[in-house]
């Protein structure tokens, strides 16, 4: 028989933050459901397994007043777990107009208030103590107009470490996870938005940043749910950060390295020639372009055995560990070819190398 666990859940209104709810209430878990709209949040709660536990909060979460108020009157007193999903997204200009204070203080500021005024809550837990953050590819890439996304999103992960660190000799586990393109409401209009931006259609510019991704699809937000679900199932994984992005993190790093090894090596010259004319440097840019074409094909093995309804499980798993794996290698290689310039961090390779 389950235990019945207490998890609040930010965001809850829409999207990921629904279907985390509807993932949790499914195992018998109790749902705070908390956001800014209403509307949303009871929407949310007409979905979930019957449970007159379940609790909307509406409060914001950039309001630190505003939100111990919604706490205070909650009459929680022991939450097992702290889900801080609340997010948007969208570009942002430097002017009148400029969103980065809306989006930075939603992603990041929001976050750090969430969890810091529900922090009592949670350390009243007698069984597990979970906060998990939602971040984003975007901590990792960078997306042209988009700095205050990437900047707050790059910013959780700062936060889920120093937490990880902080609240360890209390047993509280934080994890977040990143992922790629899901397919909400706020994807949607970001597909449009940068459609827009360059003059093509949205099924357009889908096919296109669908070219990065191995799987060729978005993720779902059930998908994303079920990764939750088994995070808070576990007892041992803190301090880290799960991409479920369909693969694109992984070959976008090797590939990315790949490139500026491969640019680099046509305009550095030794012995009186591009190093690219050199037959040791062929061979290293052979074999990482052959492990990155590997690796994608992996991967695509694994879509098309779930696409056709077969067993995939060895399939996806050596796609993971060879994507991982491939990463770590290209990166290394990229910085070898660039010689002592691979460690410095005027040249990119060094920082993919890190995040490999």
């Amino acid at each position: 028989m389950n235990i019945q666990e207490k998890y609040v859940i930010s965001g809850a209104g829409t999207g990921i933050g629904r279907a985390i709810a509807q993932k949790l209430s499914s195992a018998d878990h109790i749902c705070v459901l908390l956001g800014r709209n209403e509307n949303n949040l009871n929407d949310t709660l007409s979905l979930l397994k019957p449970n007159n536990k379940h609790q909307i909060i509406v409060a914001d979460i950039r309001d630190k007043a505003n939100l111990q108020l919604a706490v205070n009157q909650s009459n929680l007193v022991a939450v097992n777990g702290l889900i801080a999903n609340s997010g948007i997204g969208g570009e942002n200009y430097w002017g009148d107009n400029d969103r980065w204070d809306d989006i930075v203080n939603t992603n990041l500021t929001g976050t750090y208030n969430f969890v810091n005024t529900f922090l009592p809550k949670l350390q009243k837990a007698d069984a597990k103590k979970h906060i998990l953050i939602t971040s984003s590819i975007l901590a990792r890439l960078g997306v042209s107009n988009y700095s205050a996304y990437c900047a707050s999103k790059a910013g959780l992960l700062g936060l889920m470490r120093s937490w990880a660190v902080q609240f360890a000799p209390e047993k509280i586990l934080v994890n977040a996870i990143c992922p790629g393109w899901v397919d909400t409401d706020m994807a949607q209009q970001g597909l449009q938005g940068i459609a827009d931006n360059i003059g093509i259609t949205k099924s357009e510019f889908y096919d296109i940043a669908m070219q990065s991704v191995p799987l060729k699809r978005m993720s779902r937000p059930d998908e994303i749910a079920n990764l939750i679900g088994y995070l808070i199932s576990q007892e041992s994984i803190t301090g880290q950060c799960i991409d479920i992005n369909g693969g694109a993190i992984m070959n976008s790093i090797a590939s990315g390295a790949y490139e500026l090894a491969l640019k680099y090596s046509k305009v550095r010259k030794a012995f009186g020639k591009e190093i690219a004319q050199h037959q040791a440097i062929q061979f290293k840019l052979a074999d990482m372009a052959t492990r990155i074409e590997a690796a994608r094909l992996l991967c695509l093995k694994a879509a098309w055995e779930k696409d056709n309804g077969l067993n995939y499980d060895l399939s996806s798993s050596m796609a993971k560990v060879f994507a991982s794996e491939t990463a770590m290698w290209v990166t290394v290689e990229a910085v070898q070819i660039h010689g002592g310039y691979g460690f410095v961090k005027e040249y990119h390779v060094e920082r993919l190398m890190r995040d490999a």
